[in-house]
């Protein structure tokens, strides 16, 4: 599960002009930035430290030199950076907040990251990153209850992000909300099609759960024109074939499936191939 780090960038010189009148720092700030988006984080760093070196209360340069450390997962190195845009106090508090609350997290400071987020939430109570962090850190924390309510919160505030679909779509198939779930899911796939492979697994799981067999099996298929080898993909579509009495077909996957490593497949395959 992703973070939902916050930068600043626009890579429109003019709109950051305004806040440093030097233009060369803000020049370096945007080619970091560029560098960032390219995958390149040390040379991102290095355009990062030249616009801090030249104007050093550059808020924008420390805030997003701090996400591109998260990326490198050098946390501590990215919480030393949220702080000084926290201690400058001059624009950005807030989403050095929620940015601070990710570092902690990371490091297993929980309370300090709760507080973070709370505090992000206080300056800023529309920012929907923020209650999808802090939902990821109470799922990891097994405040499943908690975490559905934030990724709710994050939805109200920010209806087309998928992943917060998905996540509270996870945490609803666990606590066997399985309508929910399938809702979720359902969403995320409509949002962001890209999300569509390991969703429709998931998807599929919960309507076989629901004894949705017809669902299950198209969902499934779906997965298996990307994941041809996957045998829990083809297990899955003998389970819903068995199900809907498609024994011909139950029996060949489930074959499949065990031909590509489904060890305990034997049961399924005695069942349909009688």
């Amino acid at each position: 599960m992703l973070n939902k780090l916050i930068f600043t960038a626009t890579i429109v010189l003019n709109s950051l002009l305004s806040f440093s009148q030097n233009e060369r720092a803000v020049e370096l700030h945007d080619a970091g930035y560029l560098m960032h988006l390219a995958g390149s984080y040390e040379k991102a760093i290095e355009f990062y430290n030249e616009s801090i070196e030249i104007d050093n209360k550059f808020v924008e340069s420390y805030i997003d030199r701090g996400s591109t450390y998260e990326e490198m997962n050098e946390f501590e190195k990215a919480l030393k950076d949220f702080n000084k845009v926290i201690e400058l106090n001059i624009r950005l508090v807030d989403k050095a907040y929620n940015n601070r609350g990710n570092a902690l997290r990371n490091l297993g400071r929980y309370s300090e990251a709760e507080e973070s987020f709370k505090k992000a939430l206080e300056l800023d109570p529309e920012m929907f990153e923020a209650y999808y962090n802090r939902a990821q850190m109470y799922a990891k924390l097994g405040r499943t209850d908690d975490a559905i309510n934030d990724y709710s919160s994050a939805i109200k505030l920010n209806s087309k992000y998928s992943n917060a679909y998905i996540n509270r779509g996870n945490l609803k198939y666990s606590k066997g909300n399985l309508n929910g779930a399938i809702t979720d899911y359902t969403s995320a796939i409509n949002l962001n099609p890209s999300n569509e492979h390991e969703v429709r697994f998931n998807r599929g799981m919960c309507y076989t759960a629901n004894r949705q067999y017809a669902e299950a099996k198209s969902d499934f298929e779906k997965y298996i024109e990307v994941d041809e080898d996957s045998y829990d993909g083809y297990y899955n579509i003998a389970v819903c074939c068995y199900y809907l009495e498609q024994f011909e077909e139950a029996c060949s996957k489930a074959k499949k499936a065990k031909a590509l490593g489904k060890a305990d497949a034997d049961g399924l395959i005695e069942a349909a191939c009688k």
